[in-house]
């Protein structure tokens, strides 16, 4: 039967998979996590494309809109994406890893070598199953908020460190501490980017590692629609009738809870929202961050990237107000 042949397939992929990887590290001292990256391996070559499918569907609707300001150097032994952490729904933990992984299809021949690895909330993602078997537990890296957890950031560090050299030289990080929204510090641009307060993780590796940095900036437009139109009144009854399980998508009073079922929502209301539409750039037109090793420390690179992502924000700031008035 057609499941069968399926099957056989899969199997034969991932024992090739595995047995590479065997190969490729000359060591057979990590045979589980290399199971767990040939698993991976597979869920990226034939579970991932649906969604940036998916994704790709919302861009041609003009629903979710990406601009790359300037050349990626994926020629870099490793490379950190870092950006705001402004969609509470959608969660960059689920949205950026597909879109960063396709935007170079050359790239994909080699998942465990180019998928990203990306700072997880232990608490709401790194805990779930779903986002441990989507992205791979060995690309999630649990980040515990609590203040317990604020004392164990020498060992987060330290998992990044081995990860980026054993695996994956790709990985994605918000500078700030919490949602943009829920911060208790913001620094704010005069254009009115805003950013919570900023946290010295990401500086920390780069300068370790001499990794530059790649930042993006996320924002959720409102979009302004005409309040008769058909998809407008479909959308009202849908809020009406889920109103208790739909918030609107970067628009609430209540931080929503995050779990996979509202991400998925998010996903949805994104889809069929008339009023929303979410922009994201990915890189600033200068160039990435390259760290000056020996001649800032951490808390200066903090700062750099944190002015680069305001501008990148004030930026796509402009980009709106003139596409607005055409």
């Amino acid at each position: 039967t057609y499941w069968g042949w399926a099957i056989l397939f899969l199997a034969a992929c991932f024992d090739a998979l595995f047995i590479g990887l065997v190969i490729a590290r000359r060591t057979t001292k990590h045979i589980i996590e290399d199971m767990g990256l040939a698993w991976h391996g597979l869920t990226v070559w034939f579970i991932v494309p649906f969604f940036r499918l998916y994704f790709g569907v919302l861009q041609q609707l003009g629903k979710v809109v990406i601009t790359i300001n300037s050349p990626i150097p994926w020629e870099e032994k490793s490379l950190a994406f870092v950006g705001n952490h402004a969609m509470p729904k959608l969660q960059d933990t689920f949205l950026m890893p597909p879109i960063i992984f396709f935007s170079n299809l050359s790239r994909i021949r080699n998942p465990v070598r180019y998928f990203p690895l990306t700072m997880a909330d232990e608490n709401n993602f790194f805990k779930s199953k779903f986002f441990q078997w989507f992205v791979g537990t060995n690309f999630l890296i649990p980040v515990d908020r609590t203040v317990v957890g604020k004392k164990r950031v020498e060992s987060v560090l330290k998992d990044c460190r081995e990860r980026v050299v054993g695996y994956s030289g790709i990985m994605i990080a918000n500078i700030e501490g919490r949602r943009t929204q829920s911060a208790k510090k913001w620094i704010e641009s005069p254009r009115g980017s805003k950013l919570g307060e900023p946290t010295a993780g990401v500086a920390v590796l780069s300068l370790e590692s001499n990794m530059p940095i790649v930042p993006y900036w996320g924002r959720i437009v409102k979009v302004s629609c005409y309040k008769f139109d058909p998809d407008v009144i479909f959308w009202r009854l849908l809020e009406i009738i889920f109103r208790k399980r739909l918030q609107k998508i970067g628009f609430y009073k209540d931080r929503p809870k995050a779990s996979v079922a509202m991400v998925f929502l998010g996903l949805a209301e994104l889809l069929l929202n008339p009023e929303i539409r979410v922009i994201i750039d990915i890189n600033h037109p200068s160039g990435v961050i390259r760290p000056m090793t020996g001649k800032e420390d951490s808390r200066q690179l903090t700062e750099r990237i944190a002015q680069t992502l305001l501008d990148l924000g004030d930026r796509q700031l402009d980009k709106i107000e003139r596409s607005r008035k055409q």
